[in-house]
C-alpha cells in the first residue's frame, strides 16, 4: 500500500537519504517533483513515475488548490519522511546541555 503525503510547492521530503521537493503544481493532476542535485519529474494521476530505483510516485485527488496529494510506493527498507523529521533524526538531542 502506498504512502500518501499532502504537499505544497516548496515542501521537501526524503526517500531514504535522497532529498526531493515539490517544485510546482501545474494542474489538478500534474505535479513537478525535483530530486535535489538531479532532475525534475512530472507526476500525474494516470500512472506511477519512477523517481528513484523502485520508487514510484503519482498524484491523487486534490482537496485544496494549492496542495497536492502525492502517493509514494517504495520498498519497506526505505524511510519516507518530511524534511523536518528527517533532519531531526540526523541531529538528535541527548537532553539538556551542561
Amino acid at each position: 500500500m502506498p504512502l500518501v503525503m499532502t504537499l505544497r510547492p516548496g515542501d521537501e521530503f526524503y526517500v531514504g537519504d535522497t532529498k526531493l521537493s515539490v517544485l510546482r503544481i501545474d494542474a489538478p493532476h500534474h505535479v513537478v517533483i525535483r530530486r535535489v542535485g538531479g532532475q525534475d519529474f512530472t507526476i500525474n494521476d494516470t500512472r506511477g513515475t519512477e523517481v528513484l530505483p523502485d520508487v514510484f510516485m503519482a498524484v491523487g485527488m486534490r482537496t485544496q488548490p494549492a496542495m497536492a496529494r502525492v502517493t509514494i510506493e517504495a520498498p519497506r527498507s526505505l524511510l519516507v519522511l518530511r524534511s523536518e523529521k528527517y533532519l531531526a533524526g540526523k541531529n538528535p538531542t541527548d537532553g539538556p546541555t551542561q
